[in-house]
């Protein structure tokens, strides 16, 4: 395991989110969405040079499509439809240290039509880039700021996007756990 040198790995991605929590259709702003969404992914991952931390850089791509329930209380009883949407991310990543690494982060959707008690809005087209820093606090600890920004947004219609991420990551893996126990860390 310690000689393990990646090329390229193609995974599988789910994700469900399930309706819970509160929702109140006479109010404009909810953090539920009254509908169960999730999405199917195929996360690729090239190694681009040598895997050493510190100086490892990876092409990461991930299509993904999204599905949508409807949300039949939505806005006063009404009923909101969702088509699905197609994303398509990509990120160029490089460790700067060995704790510390950099991303250059491009997205695209498309799809994605909502209609409300059948009128129908429009569908998404748009691009979007930014940059995300991390830094490995430990084995278990990740920190990440990120900011991405739609790119084709020039008129009315468009999807304008701003985002400011910051996440704290916890995680542990038996293999990892092993691997300390082995080097004797306690």
């Amino acid at each position: 395991m310690l000689r393990y040198e990646p090329g390229f790995s193609l995974d599988l991605l789910v994700d469900l989110a399930i309706p819970i929590g509160e929702y109140d259709s006479d109010q404009s702003l909810n953090i539920g969405q009254n509908r169960w969404y999730g999405r199917v992914g195929m996360p690729v991952i090239l190694q681009i040079g040598e895997w050493v931390p510190g100086r490892r850089t990876t092409l990461e791509i991930l299509p993904s499509v999204w599905f949508f329930g409807d949300n039949t209380d939505y806005s006063g009883g009404k009923t909101l439809e969702t088509d699905p949407s197609f994303q398509l991310d990509a990120h160029l990543t490089r460790d700067l240290t060995e704790h510390f690494w950099g991303s250059i982060d491009g997205v695209y959707y498309t799809g994605g039509k909502a209609s409300v008690d059948g009128v129908s809005g429009s569908s998404l087209s748009n691009l979007g880039v930014g940059l995300t820093l991390g830094y490995q606090i430990n084995d278990n600890l990740n920190l990440t700021f990120g900011y991405k920004s739609t790119v084709n947004d020039s008129a009315a219609d468009d999807l304008k996007m701003d985002v400011f991420m910051v996440s704290l990551v916890y995680g542990w893996h038996p293999l990892v756990e092993g691997m300390k126990r082995l080097q004797g860390e306690k």
